[in-house]
């Protein structure tokens, strides 16, 4: 498959090259729960966009969103089975944080200078640009709603409320907002799903059901990546040696380590019984796969040349960015 980048290069889509497959990843050390080879290798990664790499990157339907790693202030949007790149947004200002995609947008925070500093976020297709909410840089998109953490005391979002707070906005930016839970004004991750919100503020995970009830404390950890699926918060954290952990949000429960070793764990996402990560460790980056309910996990895909930034997935592929290239790998 080929693309072209966010500009005008249109040249063969070769990416750097990467070591294919899976390996028994040696380079890591183990720790409480052991690492497998797992199948046989896999053919080498498809490269979906050769010119550019990505910070982050976010699938939603036949499209691949990511903030260019070239760029670095603008998103770029290719089809997840190939083809050109569109450069939805050209110029966005602090774009340091994640894109995440849904109902054919894009969204991502815009810091905006001027009397009312502070990030707004914004939504993009290509064709239309509108902003979805000000005040927050934490954010999810789900099925025509947007959940945000906002300043009560500056927001027309929940101007009878004081402090800080997670609101519910209409996706289309109509300027309505239903205040859902107070908050610090620390938040740093939002997940959603059709049943809860999960969020980290400071070094707490807390989730409150959508059908009602009050907000609890998930865990308290410092924080690396978060996710949200069937039912489970799936985080790992900040600290040396790494470790993957879960924990069921219906009910009060002791987090389970479901996987740990030394090399430092980002950008976990849990998919029906998959869960993947990324595991690093100086001059190797490896992402990694678990099957929920397998003690042992396997290496989807090894780096021995350069960083891998994010992952992503779709129902049948894994997507993953470098500094310099996208790829795509069956699941």
């Amino acid at each position: 498959m080929s693309a072209t980048a966010c500009g005008d290069d249109t040249s063969p889509a070769r990416g750097p090259e990467l070591d294919a497959g899976k390996d028994t990843g040696d380079a890591f050390d183990s720790g409480a729960v052991t690492e497998d080879s797992g199948p046989a290798p896999d053919a080498a990664p498809t490269v979906l966009v050769s010119s550019d790499g990505a910070k982050t990157i976010s699938v939603d339907g036949s499209n691949l969103y990511f903030v260019s790693a070239k760029a670095k202030t603008s998103i770029g949007r290719v089809p997840t089975a190939g083809g050109a790149v569109t450069t939805i947004v050209s110029k966005v200002d602090g774009l340091d944080r994640e894109v995440q995609a849904d109902d054919g947008f894009a969204y991502f925070a815009d810091l905006v200078n001027g009397p009312t500093n502070g990030f707004q976020v914004e939504r993009a297709n290509g064709t239309q640009r509108n902003v979805v909410a000000a005040g927050g840089d934490a954010f999810a998109p789900k099925g025509g709603n947007f959940y945000t953490g906002v300043a009560c005391i500056t927001s027309p979002l929940c101007p009878t409320k004081s402090g800080f707070g997670i609101v519910r906005v209409p996706s289309d930016g109509t300027p309505s907002g239903t205040f859902l839970t107070p908050t610090s004004s620390g938040l740093t991750r939002i997940r959603v799903d059709g049943t809860y919100v999960l969020w980290v503020e400071n070094e707490s995970i807390s989730v409150l059901p959508l059908a009602g009830g009050a907000s609890r404390n998930v865990a308290f950890a410092s924080v690396s990546s978060l996710s949200l699926n069937g039912g489970y918060a799936y985080w790992t954290e900040t600290a040396l040696p790494s470790r993957l952990l879960r924990a069921r949000l219906d009910t009060a429960s002791v987090p389970e380590v479901i996987a740990a070793e030394s090399a430092e764990f980002t950008r976990v996402i849990a998919d029906g019984s998959d869960v993947y990560w990324i595991a690093s460790v100086t001059g190797v980056a490896t992402i990694r796969h678990l099957t929920i309910g397998s003690a042992a996990n396997d290496v989807v895909h090894r780096s021995d040349k350069e960083p891998i930034n994010d992952v992503a997935l779709d129902a049948t592929h894994i997507f993953f960015a470098t500094s310099t290239a996208i790829y795509s790998l069956p699941r």
